[in-house]
C-alpha cells in the first residue's frame, strides 16, 4: 500500500489478526488513485489527522474492550472524517439499538431485555418461546450466546453478568437461512444467503462452552421486496443515516413468514465483498464521495 509520509487518503481501520476483506478494498481504493494505510484501531502514538479519512472497517476485538474502544473512536472523529460516525457508532454497539428500531416500527426479532441481578422466570417469557437465544447486549461474531431449550438455564444465564438479551430462536433459519443486505454509500450494493448448521453454545455447571459442528456456507442471492422494504426502514431509523458509508442488515424469516431483523450491523460488518464483482468498486466509489464532500 501507497504511503506518501505526508496527508494520506484513508486509514483503513483494522486490528492485530487476518482482515480476508483488506487486500480487495485497499486494493480497489488505490485504483480509484486514493493513498490508504491499514492501521489498527489501538496502535500507539497514531497521529490520526495525518489521515483524510477514518474507515472502521475489521475492529473486530472491540467487545473486549468496548469502552477504550468508543474514546478511541470519537478521538479519532475529532481529527478527521470518521465512517461510519462515532455517534453511530456509540449507538450501534450495545444491542439495545434493537429496542430503538422496534419502538420505531421496524420488524425486529422479539426480544425481553435484562440487567444482572434482575429476576426472570420462564414464566414471564413468551408461551411459545420453546427454544430461546441469549445474548450480551455487547458481542460480537456469536461469543458468548447461549441457545438452549432449557428456559430455567437461559434465564438464569441472561441476569448473571452483563446486560443481555433473550430471543426465540427463529427455525426459520434452519430452512431458509440467514439474509444479509449490503448497503454502501446509502444504497442496496449486494446480498447473501448463509446456509448452514451453527452449533449452539451449551451451558455447562455455570460456564458456555461451545459446541462442536459449526458449518456455514454463503451464497449471492437476490432479496425479495419484503426484505428491501424492512431494509430501508431500518435505514431510515438509525439516528445519522444519511452519513452511513456502509451497512449491514441480518434477517431471517418468523414463523409467520415474515422478515424479522437479527442484527444491523454498522460498525465493522464483514461485507461479503467477493461475492459481488463490483462492490469492492462500490465501497471505493462511496470512500471517495465522502472525501469530495468533506472536501467541498
Amino acid at each position: 500500500m501507497r504511503d506518501p509520509g505526508d496527508s494520506i487518503d484513508v486509514a483503513y481501520v483494522t486490528f492485530d489478526g487476518f482482515d480476508p476483506e483488506l487486500k480487495t478494498a485497499t486494493g480497489a481504493l488505490e485504483a480509484l488513485g486514493l493513498s490508504v494505510t491499514a492501521v489498527p484501531w489501538d496502535a500507539p502514538n497514531v497521529d490520526w489527522s495525518r489521515y483524510r479519512s477514518a474507515i472502521v472497517r475489521s475492529t473486530w476485538d472491540y467487545t473486549a474492550r468496548h469502552a477504550e474502544f468508543l474514546t478511541t473512536v470519537q478521538h479519532i472523529g475529532d481529527l478527521t472524517v470518521l465512517a461510519n460516525p462515532a455517534p453511530v457508532i456509540a449507538w450501534n454497539s450495545r444491542k439495545h439499538y434493537l429496542r430503538d428500531l422496534a419502538e420505531r416500527g421496524c420488524p425486529v426479532v422479539p426480544t425481553v431485555w435484562t440487567t444482572p441481578g434482575e429476576r426472570l422466570t420462564p414464566v414471564e417469557l413468551p408461551g411459545d418461546w420453546r427454544e430461546v437465544v441469549v445474548k450480551p447486549a455487547v458481542g460480537i461474531g456469536g461469543q458468548h450466546v447461549l441457545r438452549t431449550t432449557d428456559l430455567d438455564a437461559a434465564c438464569a444465564y441472561a441476569t448473571s453478568g452483563a446486560p443481555m438479551l433473550v430471543q426465540p430462536y427463529l427455525s426459520g433459519v434452519d430452512r431458509a437461512g440467514e439474509i444479509s443486505l449490503v448497503y454502501l454509500g446509502g444504497t442496496f450494493s449486494h446480498a447473501v444467503r448463509k446456509h448452514g448448521y451453527l452449533a449452539p453454545e451449551a451451558l455447562r455447571d455455570g460456564i458456555l462452552a461451545p459446541e462442536p459442528g459449526s458449518d456455514w456456507s454463503a451464497r449471492s442471492c437476490r432479496p425479495d421486496p419484503d426484505h428491501f422494504a424492512a431494509a430501508r426502514h431500518v435505514l431510515n431509523s438509525v439516528p445519522g443515516a444519511g452519513s452511513l458509508l456502509h451497512a449491514r442488515i441480518d434477517m431471517i424469516r418468523d414463523h409467520s413468514g415474515q422478515p424479522r431483523i437479527v442484527e444491523v450491523e454498522l460498525i465493522e460488518p464483514f461485507l461479503y465483498l467477493e461475492y459481488d464483482d463490483a462492490a469492492a468498486d462500490r465501497l471505493a466509489r462511496a470512500v471517495s464521495s465522502l472525501l469530495t464532500r468533506c472536501r467541498d
